[in-house]
């Protein structure tokens, strides 16, 4: 019976490879793992004249088709191109010196779970027109329905909390939540499952060779939990009887001018694959971003990330390594988000400035995953406004319209308009292109600064240029001094050193206070209504870098 097995498992792969050369043969060393395990590929037969082109891919489902593709039109196509774009992959000569000489050689591979089977191929004849020449055996994961990337994410009110997660299931997706150390009973609350099609995006790769079926995308809301007190919840499927491990977080803060507040601001992240394979837009810094904020998710609040946030950029799969890689913050903190030009711009689809960045995604994939508490929960606009402890963060679309008149002009006036600065005497604005960075200013938000002086922002976030700045606080280019009232000016930075490569260290406006092209991490903290600082770290040597300080008197007097 065992030789029976072998030789129909052997014409089956020789089926799939027909257009082998049977000298050559790929396998792996396990074919059922858990999520995160390490599987090694062997290769071996590869003729002399083909090893320069040779490379490995992994590839979900095992079922992919695999044959050359023609990339048409302008997008954010990366090789190989292959019908189904891999996961990720190594050309066979990557960290095999003798792979030239014999043809031969292995890598270890980390594999997480992609709620379906995967396995691996080797190609000939390079990356723009490869040859699929050998498969392995399919690979499959021990609990494809697991529930993951379970991430929090504030709503409008603060005894509320958001919870999101992906998992196999679609069926009785539910969050158990309970306060104190008793367990019993558990609240328990129905979640709403959602999930996306190749047909939902607007353009190539995303609807193309780089879509990834997102599996299905669960949200719900915990009301009215007790403001000082630990929440313990956990994620899973009444129908599957799959859950997640417990986790906690501290319920936010309501408004009050002397709460202090801890929160974690990056942009520009990305994500990094340990294994040390090539995928799409690599990131390979990333790690250390998130591992500066796994080591402080229990000492701060809140987590920002301010648009860019997995690059995936048309290749669904790397949302895929993204959410995994947030997980680690988001799941004891909120992680809110804003969508950066790699999330939202496509051409036809609403954005006011930008092309083809986000390969076809035009916003779907981020709003999906991330549900932030947008006004009337139109997740499109991407604008929105929340408090937390002394502040009002608010988060801008610099993707769409800004000018004087528009949608989100008016709304944010509006919103600036009737924050009370006796709860929350700090604004912070969030928004993605930068209005200044280290050289010029941007004319297209120069609508959007008359309002930031008005009410008397006192901070703003910026990324999308990679590296660190922070300004004198100023209005239209000019540094101000404080006035009568203790206001001086919004003070301007840009946090977009998360990981992607960097930016050029240009610093040569007359704003510029602090400017520094390395990879990092930041955070503001707010120590009472008088002082707010915000720090730049270098994420691997966790070095503070920068402080910026901000002081008002209190009580306001605007």
């Amino acid at each position: 019976g065992k030789v029976i097995m072998d030789w129909t498992r052997v014409c089956l792969l020789l089926v799939l490879s027909s257009t082998a050369d049977a000298a050559i043969s790929v396998d792996v060393n396990a074919t059922h793992i858990n999520s995160g395990d390490w599987v090694k590929v062997r290769w071996s037969g590869i003729p002399a004249a083909d090893r320069k082109g040779c490379w490995i891919g992994v590839f979900a489902p095992a079922s992919s088709n695999v044959t050359a593709f023609k990339p048409r039109g302008k997008s954010t196509w990366t090789q190989p191109y292959t019908e189904t774009a891999p996961l990720k992959f190594v050309t066979c000569d990557h960290k095999n010196k003798h792979f030239p000489k014999t043809g031969n050689g292995e890598y270890q591979f980390t594999l997480l779970n992609m709620r379906t089977d995967v396995t691996f191929w080797l190609f000939t004849n390079g990356m723009v027109n490869p040859k699929p020449q050998a498969r392995t055996a399919t690979i499959t994961f021990s609990k494809p329905n697991q529930p993951m990337h379970v991430h929090l994410a504030r709503t409008h009110t603060a005894h509320n909390m958001r919870v999101s997660w992906v998992s196999g299931h679609p069926l009785g997706a539910v969050v158990q939540w309970w306060q104190g150390s008793n367990p019993t009973p558990k609240t328990t609350v129905q979640a709403d499952s959602r999930t996306y099609t190749a047909q939902d995006l607007c353009g190539p790769p995303a609807n193309a060779n780089g879509f990834f079926s997102p599996g299905w995308l669960h949200t719900a809301e915990i009301v009215a939990v007790k403001n000082d007190t630990l929440v313990s919840y956990r994620v899973g499927s009444t129908s599957s009887g799959e859950w997640s491990e417990t986790f906690q977080f501290l319920p936010a803060a309501p408004e009050h001018p002397h709460t202090p507040l801890k929160v974690l601001v990056v942009g520009d992240v990305g994500a990094t694959e340990m294994d040390g394979c090539s995928y799409h837009w690599a990131e390979p810094d990333a790690w250390q971003t998130f591992a500066f904020m796994y080591k402080r998710a229990h000492s701060h609040h809140l987590a920002l990330h301010v648009g860019d946030l997995s690059y995936a950029t048309g290749y669904e799969a790397k949302w895929e390594l993204f959410m995994h890689s947030v997980a680690g913050v988001a799941q004891y903190v909120p992680y809110m988000t804003g969508l950066g030009n790699h999330e939202r711009d496509w051409p036809g689809t609403g954005n006011a400035i930008g092309g083809v960045d986000s390969g076809g995604e035009c916003g779907v994939p981020t709003e999906q995953r991330f549900t932030m508490p947008t006004k009337n929960h139109v997740q499109g606009n991407g604008w929105y406004s929340f408090n937390q402890a002394s502040v009002h963060f608010v988060m801008l679309n610099t993707e769409m319209a800004v000018h004087n008149g528009s949608d989100q002009y008016l709304w944010l006036e509006a919103d600036l308009k009737k924050v009370d600065r006796s709860l929350t005497p700090w604004l912070v604005v969030n928004g993605h292109r930068p209005m200044y960075n280290g050289m010029a200013l941007s004319p297209h938000f120069l609508p959007l600064e008359y309002l930031l002086n008005k009410y008397k922002v006192d901070l703003v976030l910026w990324a999308h240029v990679h590296y660190a700045f922070a300004s004198c606080p100023m209005y239209r280019g000019k540094c101000k001094t404080k006035a009568a009232d203790g206001y001086d000016a919004p003070v301007h930075a840009i946090i977009g050193n998360g990981g992607q490569g960097l930016s050029p260290p240009q610093f040569t406006a007359p704003w510029v206070k602090y400017g520094g092209a390395y990879w990092g991490a930041n955070e503001i903290i707010v120590d009472s209504a008088e002082h707010m600082k915000l720090n730049f770290y270098v994420d691997a040597t966790e070095k503070l870098n920068y402080t910026v300080h901000i002081t008002r008197p209190w009580p306001r007097k605007y």
